[in-house]
């Protein structure tokens, strides 16, 4: 249970929040960033409302978060809505009706005796964390979202007086929120993404770099390398959750394809406590072994993956090439399919 001081601090913002409407003047394509003081844990902040649809505001965690939302505003990233909800790293809030709120978020209503201005202003909170099904947020979450809205009025201010101010310093360079200790305040600072990737890296506690199997590593150095062969490192989540433990997820699919064949080669489903790089790296590996050949390219989409091939580049001189992995995606609709079709 989250405190009720931390409660009650929380919907007391989000009621001035949703009266001082901040998507009149703020679209959901700019974004702030704010370090946390109490975590130092790096959100960016995307008020949604512009719209006129869903209202409130999504949080994105990190190096990884902004990528996945400058992807989603490019227009880069995964159409789908609900796939792109399982890749989604951060916070969402949204003011709605009460309907559609769960039990952990009426429980949070009920224990301050909220009242919402309006039937729509009820306010629902999820943490969204990729491949986890949307859950209840902890109390640093809580916390977070505090802090972000109470820095909504500067920002609001600042997008009323020039609705391009986030982009004055350039595409490279975002506004990031910092607590200054001596000046006891908050000042905005534009951070380039080496810093970005910097301060997420410092929230990390335990490197997801799983060590390579070097006898299955040395053995794929024996084999030849096929000039023609070229390979697809593809991952793509289930579209049904499972439940394994207390909070359910969506299975995530990791594919070795044949890009001349389009075939799988190797395949693997993982929970999203596996790292999908390390997986596909090792899925590489093993496929080498089975086919006894070593692929002239690894076709890859996503810049996330390739801490995983580097081993492969390194030992094996693999090229790692970026491009559209076509035969995943057809992979995974036919698998799609073939699901709809089971009797359910």
């Amino acid at each position: 249970m989250i405190s009720k001081d931390a409660v009650d601090d929380f919907f007391q913002l989000a009621a001035g929040t949703y009266k001082s409407a901040p998507w009149k003047y703020c679209s959901d394509s700019d974004v702030f960033g704010v370090v946390i003081p109490e975590t130092k844990e790096l959100h960016f902040v995307s008020v949604m409302g512009g719209g006129g649809q869903c209202f409130g505001l999504a949080t994105y965690r990190g190096i990884e978060g902004l990528d996945f939302f400058l992807s989603v505003i490019g227009g880069s990233g995964d159409i789908d809505p609900f796939t792109a909800r399982r890749k989604q790293n951060g916070l969402l809030m949204e003011f709605t009706s009460k309907k559609y709120l769960d039990d952990f978020n009426l429980e949070m209503a009920e224990q301050v005796h909220f009242k919402p201005a309006s039937s729509k202003s009820w306010v629902m909170v999820k943490d969204m964390e990729p491949g986890w099904f949307p859950w209840a947020p902890k109390e640093k979450d809580i916390l977070a979202l505090a802090t972000i809205m109470s820095l909504l009025p500067t920002f609001t201010k600042k997008q009323k007086d020039n609705p391009e101010w986030t982009m004055g310093n350039g595409d490279d360079l975002f506004p990031v929120f910092i607590w200054k200790e001596k000046a006891n305040d908050w000042k905005i600072e534009w951070w380039d993404q080496d810093k970005i990737l910097k301060a997420s890296n410092e929230t990390v506690t335990e490197t997801s770099v799983k060590p390579v199997d070097e006898l299955k590593l040395q053995k794929a150095k024996s084999h030849k390398k096929s000039k023609q062969a070229i390979w697809e490192a593809y991952s793509f989540y289930m579209p049904e959750p499972v439940l394994d433990g207390d909070r359910p997820y969506f299975p995530e699919i990791c594919v070795i394809m044949d890009h001349k064949a389009n075939q799988c080669l190797e395949m693997e489903m993982i929970p999203p406590t596996q790292d999908r790089a390390m997986v596909l790296r090792d899925l590489a590996i093993k496929t080498i072994n089975k086919t006894s050949e070593v692929p002239q390219t690894i076709i890859i989409e996503e810049m996330d993956l390739l801490l995983g091939m580097i081993t492969l580049k390194e030992v094996l001189e693999i090229e790692i090439k970026f491009d559209s992995t076509e035969c995943g995606y057809n992979f995974r609709e036919s698998l799609y399919k073939k699901m709809d079709s089971f009797p359910r």
